[in-house]
C-alpha cells in the first residue's frame, strides 16, 4: 500500500485495510510505504503493524521532495509531483519485491503517468477520487467552460491509462461511472466501484432532548443539522440567506444547527451572516464551532429531524450522505454530481439547486411539512449498508478476477 500523505481520510482507509488483512488471514505480506511519522499520527495503525503487516517509510530526504513538489500551485505542477510520485512508488515496489502495488490516492498518477504509458515492477491498482467527466450526463445540466474542459481532458487521460497494461484495477469511489467506462473499447484495466467506508455505530436508542437541551434549542422546533467543517463550500450563506424566505409558521417552528469548526476564512463572514438571520427571520440558528467527536457523530444526525448538505458543486461522496441514510434523516442535498445522483438514486430525500436561496427555501418548507414523503426507509438502510469498513476493504484487498 503506497500513501506518503498524511492527514484527512488517510489513516481511517489504512486502518480499515490492515485490520481486514489481519481479519482475513489472506496469504502473503501487506506493506505501507508511508511518510516516516505516518505511524506516529496514526497510532491505530501502528498498532495493526505485526504479524504479516509491517511499514516501511520513504526516506525523508524523499518525502520532502515530494511534499516541495505537491505544494505548488498550478494545474502544470502536477506532471512533475506525479512522476516523482511514480518514481517512489516502482522504486520501493522493486525494493521490496511486491507482487500489487495498491495506491491509496490514484487520481495524479491516472493523469500523468500512467496515461504516458510509465510501467511498473507489478501490476498497480488504486482509488480513484474525483471523476467528474460525466456530471453532465447525471443531471442534464449545461455545465461552466471549464468544468466541460476539465471533464474532456479527464476523459481522455482515463482513456490513456486504462490501455497502459500495468493498471490492473481502477477502484472508483462514484459508482455511477462504472457502466459507462466498462464499454470503452481497447481497456485493459478493469474499473470497480468501491464503497465509501463510512464507520456507522449500529443502531441504539439515543435520547434526543438532552442533546437538543445541550444546544439549547426552544421546546417545539425541529432541528436540522449542517455537520462538518463549516465554510462557504459546505453552503452555509446561500442556506443562511433561505431562512428568511421561509413562511413564518416553517421558520418558527425550525432550528438550524451548524456543528463543526468554522474554517479559518469564514469567521467574519459568518458572524455577519448570523447577525442578519437573527435580525430577519424566527427561525433559530444554533452555533456549535468546534470538532464534535467520531464516537458521537452519529448521535447528533439521530438527534435531528433533517440533514443539511447544500454543498456548492462538490466532486465526489461525502460521509454526511450515508450517515444521514444510517440515521434514517432525511436529507437536502445539492442536485449537482454525485451527491445529487445518490440522493435521487437511493431515495434519501430532496435535492434543489443548491446556490438558490429561494430553492432551498421551498425544498426546506417542504421537508419540515412532510419529511416521510421524501425518502424510503428501506432503500436508505440498504445503501447505509453497501458502505461499510469491511465492503471497502474486501474491495481493494480482492483483485477482480
Amino acid at each position: 500500500m503506497f500513501e506518503p500523505a498524511v492527514g484527512g481520510h488517510h489513516g481511517g482507509y489504512l486502518r480499515h485495510l490492515v485490520h481486514r488483512w489481519h481479519e482475513t488471514g489472506q496469504p502473503g505480506r501487506l506493506t505501507l510505504v508511508c511518510a516516516p511519522e505516518a505511524l506516529e499520527r496514526y497510532p491505530e495503525v501502528a498498532e495493526l503493524m505485526t504479524g504479516r503487516a509491517s511499514a516501511a517509510p520513504v526516506d525523508a530526504r524523499e518525502i520532502a521532495r515530494w511534499r516541495e513538489l505537491s505544494t505548488r500551485r498550478g494545474r502544470m505542477s502536477q506532471a512533475p509531483t506525479a512522476l516523482y510520485e511514480w518514481e517512489l512508488l516502482t522504486r520501493y515496489g522493486r525494493r521490496l519485491g511486491a507482487t500489487r502495488l495498491l495506491v491509496m490516492y490514484l487520481d495524479r498518477l491516472l493523469q500523468v503517468p500512467v496515461a504516458l504509458g510509465r510501467r511498473a515492477p507489478c501490476p498497480v491498482a488504486g482509488i480513484y477520487f474525483r471523476p467528474s467527466f460525466h456530471y453532465r450526463a447525471l443531471t442534464g445540466a449545461r455545465a461552466p467552460l471549464s468544468e466541460r474542459a476539465r471533464g474532456l481532458r479527464q476523459h481522455l487521460l482515463l482513456w490513456r491509462a486504462l490501455r497502459n497494461p500495468t493498471l490492473e484495477t481502477v477502484y472508483s469511489l462514484d459508482p455511477t461511472i462504472v457502466p459507462q467506462v466498462s464499454r470503452w473499447p481497447g481497456r485493459r484495466a478493469a474499473i470497480a466501484a468501491l464503497p465509501d467506508p463510512v464507520e456507522v455505530p449500529e443502531r441504539r436508542s439515543v435520547e434526543r432532548d438532552p442533546l437538543r437541551a445541550r444546544l439549547g434549542i426552544e421546546p417545539g422546533r425541529r432541528m436540522a443539522l449542517l455537520f462538518g467543517v463549516l465554510t462557504a463550500r459546505k453552503g452555509l450563506y446561500p442556506l443562511l440567506e433561505a431562512l428568511p424566505l421561509l413562511p413564518d409558521e416553517a421558520a418558527r417552528g425550525l432550528a438550524i444547527v451548524l456543528a463543526g469548526p468554522v474554517g479559518p476564512g469564514d469567521q467574519q463572514a459568518l458572524t455577519a451572516a448570523l447577525a442578519r438571520v437573527r435580525r430577519d427571520s424566527p427561525a433559530q440558528v444554533v452555533l456549535q464551532d468546534g470538532f464534535v467527536a467520531e464516537t458521537e457523530a452519529q448521535d447528533w444526525f439521530a438527534a435531528a429531524d433533517v440533514i443539511l448538505a447544500p454543498y456548492q458543486r462538490h466532486v465526489g461522496s461525502s460521509g454526511i450522505v450515508i450517515r444521514a441514510a444510517a440515521a434514517q434523516r432525511p436529507l437536502l442535498a445539492s442536485d449537482y454530481g454525485l451527491m445529487g445522483e445518490q440522493t435521487r438514486r437511493h431515495r434519501l430525500g430532496l435535492t434543489v439547486d443548491a446556490a438558490d436561496p429561494r430553492a432551498l427555501a421551498d425544498a426546506l418548507a417542504r421537508l419540515l411539512r412532510a419529511p416521510a414523503s421524501t425518502c424510503d426507509p428501506a432503500a436508505m438502510r440498504a445503501f447505509a449498508a453497501d458502505n461499510t469498513p469491511q465492503a471497502f476493504a474486501d474491495a481493494l484487498l480482492t483483485p477482480p478476477r
